[in-house]
């Protein structure tokens, strides 16, 4: 449908083929979406103006639901590539018409992603501390493993047959 064509290019990454993030939104006007379908295609930009095709993945937009959504990849022949590559996109609601309350919307959105950042970092900052508290926690075991092969070493030497720590079966 001509009207709700959209057609961009994002910016080429170096150095980042098995992982690329490019942070990009689009604010697409929809007319028809029972009959709008979003394709994303893949080039390798060798320099050339179009560049090298690698993949593309099509997506109804009538079947879209909003969120993040995986959209799969394909080869030329339309064929599921073998790595399974896929591209995460963020659906969400188009804003109202209105300039204030689209204002207000912005700012809402704004405030919900400073959120979920805040969020991933204090997730990430908890996950670093319960790393470091684990290596703590294996270094002290393995100091008490070996306190105790210690004291059941001595135990033996000197005949005697019980141990301090509760519930242990070395004697």
């Amino acid at each position: 449908i001509s009207e709700d064509c959209f057609v961009t290019r994002t910016r080429s990454l170096q150095d980042n083929g098995y992982c690329p993030r490019w942070d990009d939104s689009w604010a697409i006007p929809i007319t028809q979406k029972e009959q709008a379908v979003l394709t994303l295609t893949v080039y390798h930009d060798d320099g050339s103006p179009t560049g090298v095709f690698l993949c593309r993945g099509s997506l109804p937009l009538s079947a879209c639901r909003l969120g993040y959504r995986a959209l799969f990849l394909y080869d030329e022949s339309e064929k599921r590539l073998s790595t399974c590559p896929t591209v995460t996109c963020h659906f969400r609601e188009a804003l109202s018409g209105d300039p204030v309350e689209k204002a207000l919307q912005i700012k809402r959105l704004e405030q919900m992603r400073d959120e979920a950042k805040y969020l991933v970092g204090l997730k990430q900052t908890q996950l670093v501390q319960l790393k470091e508290t684990l290596r703590t926690n294996a270094r002290q075991l393995a100091q008490l493993r070996k306190s105790h092969q210690e004291a059941k070493e001595t135990c033996e030497k000197y005949n005697r047959s019980f141990c301090l720590i509760e519930n242990c079966s070395c004697v």
